[in-house]
C-alpha cells in the first residue's frame, strides 16, 4: 500500500529535478522512470531479475537477454514501514531495499532476486524475501580481493551464478552474447562519463544533483539501450549549451566521497546546491561499478569498488588514479559523507584522511530521516564559509 505522505514526498523531490534550471529537454523521461519505480507501480515482466547490489557483473545477464533492475536504498518511509521486521539500528539501506522491494510485490511478484552477500546484515535478511521473489540467489562475495585464492572463489562463484540463471531462463551464455553485452555496457560506459565531465565543466551546465539523478536512473531502468539513448540526446543538449554559453570551469569546488547517494536521499546535495556550493562527486560505488567492464571471461576484480573488502582498493586512495587527480583539482575541501548504521564507512573515512593529507576533509554522518535537515543545513553553511576562504590546490 502506498504511504500518501510518501508519495507527496516523490512527487514533491521529482518536481525538484524537472524544473531545475540545468535540467534537460528531456529530463521526464528520467523522472517518470524514477517516480513508477519509487511509487511501485512500474510493470516488471519474467525478463526483469532484481539485484541489491551493483557487484554482479552485468554482462552476465545481458548475455541471457534479461533486464537488471537494481534495488540499492530508499527513505526514511521505506524503512519505517519495515521496522517490525528489523532491528532498531540496523542498517536503514539494508531496511529500505527491503521496504522497496516490498512495494514492488504489491503490483508484481519478482522472477528472480540476486542478493550478494557482503555482510553479516544482508545475510541475514535473506529469509524475508523469499515470499517476495519467485526464485532468490544467493552469491557469496570474498572480503579480500588481493589473494588469488579468493579471486578464484569469486569467479567461481560468478560461473555458479551463470549457471543456476541458464537453467532456470534455459538459455546459454556463449561468448558471442558476452561480447555483444560488452559492447552494450561500453556505450553506457561512453555515455555516463561524458555526463560526468560534463557536469566537471560547470554545475550551471548540469547542476551535480541532475546528473547524480539521471545517473540513479540507470539501475531502475528495463530498458538499458532506449535509456542510453536518452542519455546520448542529454549529452548532445549539453554540449549545445557549453558551445552556446562558453562556461568557464569553476574556480574551485567542494568534493563528496563516501556512502553512495541512493535516490530519494538527496538531501545532502540539495542542500550544499540550495546554499551555492559548488559540488563534484568523485566515484562513489555506483558510478565506479557502472563505469567497470567486468564479465566472468575477463575481469578485473580489484577494480570492483566496495567498501566491505579488507583493501577496497578505492580509486580516490591510489594517488596515481584519474580519480585521486579529480579530486584534487581545484578542491580546496572533501566531505566525506555516510549513512548512520553503515559502518564500514566510518573506516574507509580514517583512510580518505590518511591518504589525501593536504587537503581538508569534513566528515558528516546523517540517515534517512528527514527531521536534521535544519541541522545539516547549519553544520553544512559553515563548512561552506570555510572552503570559500580555503586556497585552491
Amino acid at each position: 500500500m502506498i504511504n500518501n505522505k510518501r508519495k507527496l514526498y516523490i512527487e514533491q523531490e521529482i518536481e525538484k529535478i524537472e524544473n531545475h534550471p540545468t535540467a534537460t529537454s528531456n529530463i521526464c523521461y528520467f523522472t517518470n522512470l524514477m517516480k513508477k519505480f519509487l511509487l511501485g507501480v512500474e510493470v516488471y515482466s519474467k525478463s526483469d531479475v532484481f539485484l541489491t547490489s551493483t557487484l554482479i557483473p552485468e554482462e552476465i545477464i545481458m548475455a541471457l537477454d534479461l533486464n537488471p533492475i537494481y534495488i540499492l536504498g530508499g527513505d526514511n518511509y521505506l524503512s519505517k514501514s519495515v521496522e517490525d521486521v528489523f532491528p532498531r539500528d540496523a542498517d536503514p539501506v539494508i531496511t529500505a531495499t527491503y521496504g522497496q522491494a516490498k512495494l514492488i510485490d504489491e503490483n508484481n511478484q519478482m522472477e528472480a532476486l540476486i542478493i550478494p552477500l557482503v555482510n553479516d546484515g544482508i545475510r541475514k535478511v535473506v529469509e524475508n524475501y523469499k515470499n517476495i521473489s519467485k526464485d532468490i540467489f544467493t552469491i557469496d562475495i570474498p572480503g579480500i580481493k588481493t589473494d588469488n585464492n579468493t579471486a578464484a572463489i569469486w569467479f567461481d562463484n560468478m560461473n555458479d551464478l551463470t549457471k543456476k540463471l541458464e537453467k532456470k531462463y534455459k538459455k546459454r551464455v556463449t561468448n558471442k552474447k558476452i561480447k555483444k553485452a560488452v559492447v552494450q555496457r561500453n556505450n553506457i560506459k561512453k555515455a555516463v562519463e561524458t555526463l560526468i565531465n560534463n557536469n566537471k565543466i560547470s554545475s550551471r551546465i548540469l547542476a551535480t544533483s541532475v546528473m547524480y539523478f539521471i545517473i540513479n536512473t540507470y539501475f531502475i531502468a528495463k530498458d538499458k539501450n532506449q535509456w542510453t539513448r536518452q542519455l546520448v540526446l542529454t549529452n548532445d543538449e549539453i554540449n549545445r549549451r557549453v558551445n552556446q554559453y562558453n562556461y568557464q570551469k569553476e574556480a574551485k569546488h567542494i568534493s563528496i566521497i563516501g556512502s553512495p547517494m541512493y535516490y530519494p536521499n538527496f538531501k545532502i546535495l540539495n542542500i550544499i546546491e540550495d546554499l551555492g556550493g559548488t559540488i563534484k562527486i568523485v566515484n562513489d560505488e555506483l558510478i565506479s561499478n557502472l563505469c567497470n567492464i567486468i564479465n566472468i571471461h575477463n575481469a578485473n576484480y580489484v577494480n570492483i569498488v566496495m567498501s566491505s573488502y579488507e583493501n577496497n582498493h578505492h580509486p580516490l586512495f591510489v594517488k596515481n588514479s584519474l580519480a585521486y587527480g579529480n579530486a584534487l583539482n581545484n578542491t580546496t575541501s572533501i566531505l566525506y559523507y555516510y549513512i548512520r548504521g553503515q559502518l564500514v564507512y566510518d573506516f574507509e573515512c580514517l583512510l580518505s584522511e590518511q591518504a589525501i593529507k593536504d587537503i581538508t576533509l569534513f566528515r558528516l554522518e546523517t540517515d534517512y530521516n528527514l527531521e536534521d535537515e535544519e541541522q545539516l543545513k547549519i553544520r553544512i553553511e559553515a563548512i561552506l564559509e570555510m572552503v570559500a576562504r580555503k586556497k585552491v590546490v
